[in-house]
């Protein structure tokens, strides 16, 4: 049951309901605590809402339970990025891409950090 709410979690978000998103990913952690996909996909839909404080504690709890989950650093490091947190944002984009070597985001991510550190030193 809790694969059937992350499903359409899923579907939900990709429709644009985050609200509807995020209850359906609460039931599935509510079901399977151990779902490491369910809290990404929740921090998804509150990074998505501009709630990234929030989004970070469901990215935390996915790394907890899937050190090797690079979609958990991916996004992870996109709300560090949000909150101008560029160094921490920098690991984790780096390790989602060690992680993923395919996970192309992550390099297009990095190479904007690298633009905001250049145009802030240079400025």
């Amino acid at each position: 049951m809790a694969e059937a709410y992350r499903s359409r979690a899923y579907a939900l978000f990709r429709r644009g309901g985050l609200d509807a998103a995020v209850a359906d990913y609460g039931r599935a952690i509510k079901l399977a605590p151990d779902m490491a996909a369910a809290y990404s996909g929740r921090g998804d839909a509150l990074a998505k809402k501009g709630d990234d404080v929030a989004a970070l504690r469901d990215f935390d709890a996915a790394i907890r339970l899937r050190p090797d989950f690079a979609p958990a650093y991916y996004s992870r490091g996109r709300s560090y990025m949000q909150l101008g947190e560029l160094s921490k944002a920098r690991a984790d984009l780096s390790e989602a891409l060690r992680l993923d070597p395919k996970l192309e985001a992550a390099q297009r991510q990095l190479e904007s950090i690298a633009r905001k550190e250049a145009k802030a030193k240079s400025g």
